[in-house]
């Protein structure tokens, strides 16, 4: 499959300290990347260096082909962008704002301007200047920037920072939709929970290092699961369920834990055990680990 995005060794120094480290990324099209991690971990950087904002230190990035630091005029055309917090001129409408972004891109009329601001609900602020807006409005604002020449290629950084519950489903089912249409997208945030619904493969940087690539499919399989039990006499019920070919261990609060997976399946089967061996069953509990869990954990381990 066509690679769009491609990194070799990709990396970005300050002094000593490794903004980005040996960075190697492959991302085909029509995929939606997820690139993870905390602030300061690598993900703007990264960006800049894609787009050509800044220079890497080590290493290349590759858009469509095309070796960023010796692109082709044409290659930008192909790109939308938002980068860290949305910029607009203050005092001027989003009109007036996107119709300077027609010239930008070459635009010969104001239709594809009509198009963002529907599909962003931007309407009833066609006349507001960007100085008024509340933030979500300026994230919209700045997908609709990237949007209006129809890319072939998104790089978004946290773009729905500062949106409400509904606007954060909005913008991910009209992302889902460009990448059904052929829209490569990659996009960066911290959180897990909203990434794990949307990407097709995750890429979690930690310290400027990509410390693991996921598919989002995957995920899941990843997060650690137990059934926790507690019973009127838990060194029976362990002995008992021991017998069963089960094996329990205890946690911090003296409850008993079945972390295999076969057994996790059948919680049902565990019960009857502990029922028909007339033992008291108070508790059986299903835990699977949380996303945001699971991502700190991995990067703890990363740093450990």
């Amino acid at each position: 499959m066509e690679s769009v995005i491609k990194t070799s060794g990709l990396t970005k120094l300050y002094g000593e300290m490794a903004a980005v480290n040996q960075l190697n990324l492959d991302i085909p099209k029509g995929t939606i990347y997820g690139f993870l991690g905390l602030n300061g971990a690598g993900k703007t950087t990264t960006m800049r260096m894609l787009l050509g904002m800044i220079k890497p230190s080590d290493g290349s990035a590759s858009l469509f082909g095309q070796n960023v630091a010796k692109a082709k005029k044409g290659l930008w055309g192909k790109i939308g962008y938002m980068i860290e917090s949305t910029y607009a001129y203050p005092n001027l409408t989003v009109m007036e704002y996107l119709t300077l972004f027609t010239k930008y891109y070459g635009l010969k009329n104001k239709q594809p301007i009509e198009k963002v601001v529907d599909l962003l609900q931007l309407d009833k602020y066609r006349n507001v200047q960007s100085k008024h807006l509340s933030l979500g409005n300026l994230q919209r604002l700045g997908l609709a920037k990237a949007l209006m020449h129809s890319p072939e290629l998104l790089i978004l950084d946290e773009p729905v920072n500062g949106l409400d519950p509904s606007g954060i489903v909005e913008i991910r089912n009209l992302l889902k939709e460009l990448s059904r249409q052929g829209t490569t997208i990659l996009i960066s945030s911290h959180l897990l929970s909203e990434i794990s619904k949307l990407a097709h493969t995750i890429g979690i940087i930690h310290q400027g290092n990509l410390i693991k690539e996921l598919e989002a499919d995957l995920l899941h399989r990843q997060l650690k699961r137990k059934l926790i039990l507690d019973t009127k006499d838990n060194t029976k019920t362990a002995s008992l369920l021991n017998e069963h070919s089960i094996k329990t261990r205890i946690n911090s609060a003296s409850e008993l834990e079945i972390t295999e997976r076969l057994d996790l399946a059948s919680p049902d089967k565990v019960a009857k055990i502990i029922v028909d061996g007339h033992i008291g069953l108070t508790k059986l509990n299903p835990y699977e680990e949380e996303l945001e869990t699971f991502f700190l954990r991995t990067i703890e381990q990363k740093s450990a």
